[in-house]
């Protein structure tokens, strides 16, 4: 993908989002290898979550939505935006349990798993489209999932919108 945001949905229902410049590989069970770019992956049924790996690391379990951010020569981040799971380096075995709104580097010069900040900022056009938004026009900020609520300030002021439980059911019907 040389350019632009591109989302691919399952039959199990699974997403894959990714922004451009990337290049990845998509197996017939839905299975994505990131070897280059940033990546949205969101699991509607953790019992048949998509697997998502890229250069030195493997995601061990299922993530109902995780970032992948492959666009470092040397080193690949993952980010839980919701529920967590485990992540391994490719080489040398090392794994780790990962939480909601956390974030893992997996560093290849150095074959280690080192905690970071979480940041979701890298993940903000692919956000917008899995989230279902065609077009963001004006001054409007789609937040990404983790993103803390601020007042707007001044003139120029964006008008931030925050998407909540998605995955609301109803128990009964309801009017």
């Amino acid at each position: 993908l040389e350019q632009g945001v591109v989302s691919l949905k399952f039959d199990s229902g699974n997403e894959l989002t990714v922004e451009g410049p990337a290049l990845f590989d998509v197996a017939a069970d839905a299975t994505t290898f990131m070897h280059r770019g940033v990546a949205l992956a969101r699991s509607r049924d953790t019992r048949q979550a998509s697997s998502v790996n890229s250069n030195g690391l493997n995601i061990s379990s299922a993530v109902p939505l995780l970032g992948i951010d492959a666009r470092a020569e040397f080193s690949t981040e993952a980010v839980v935006f919701e529920g967590g799971g485990g992540v391994c380096l490719t080489e040398g075995g090392a794994c780790r349990e990962m939480f909601q709104y956390e974030s893992i580097k997996a560093d290849l010069s150095r074959q280690r798993l080192v905690d970071v900040p979480f940041n979701p900022q890298p993940f903000a056009k692919a956000w917008e489209l899995l989230a279902g938004v065609e077009k963001n026009m004006g001054s409007v900020r789609i937040e990404l999932p983790g993103a803390e609520v601020a007042p707007a300030k001044g003139e120029q002021a964006e008008v931030q919108i925050y998407i909540e439980r998605e995955h609301f059911r109803p128990e009964a019907d309801f009017d």
